[in-house]
């Protein structure tokens, strides 16, 4: 459901691996991403949503037929902790069609680090002053 960047290493090598495994054993592959990226090489069998929004009813259609058409038995969505991006998958039925989720981290891992990622988004903005507030007494 994303582009599949296998130089670009994380997620995206791990489901382009398996997508070679699978074609390894004699399945059919295919790739879908929201929006086509200039810099990023399309990979073979790869295609696009027609629309922008990542749930939109075009989407969902779009979708619903190119399974129809492809025979897809199986989709593994490796960009599964984003809800934005999964809610097509989600909120709509797709008969049989079993939906695999990769995780790439934790899925505690925001709110893990949560605190982390804040004092890095004060300090990388400059507003790195606050720290020195919430240490006086």
């Amino acid at each position: 459901m994303h582009n599949p960047q296998p130089e670009g290493g994380g997620i995206s090598r791990m489901a382009f691996n398996i997508g070679l495994l699978l074609e390894e054993n004699n399945c059919n592959v295919f790739y879908i991403s929201y929006n086509k990226i200039e810099t990023v090489k399309s990979v073979k069998n790869q295609y696009y949503f027609p629309d922008t929004d990542p749930n939109s009813d075009k989407n969902y259609l779009f979708l619903k037929s190119f399974i129809r058409e492809k025979q897809i038995s199986t989709i593994i969505n490796h960009i599964s902790t984003n809800e934005l991006y999964s809610g097509i998958l989600l909120n709509y039925d797709y008969g049989d069609v079993k939906i695999l989720s990769m995780i790439h981290n934790c899925v505690l891992n925001h709110i893990k680090h949560f605190a982390y990622q804040k004092e890095y988004s004060l300090k990388s903005s400059g507003n790195n002053f606050i720290f020195a507030i919430l240490k006086s007494r």
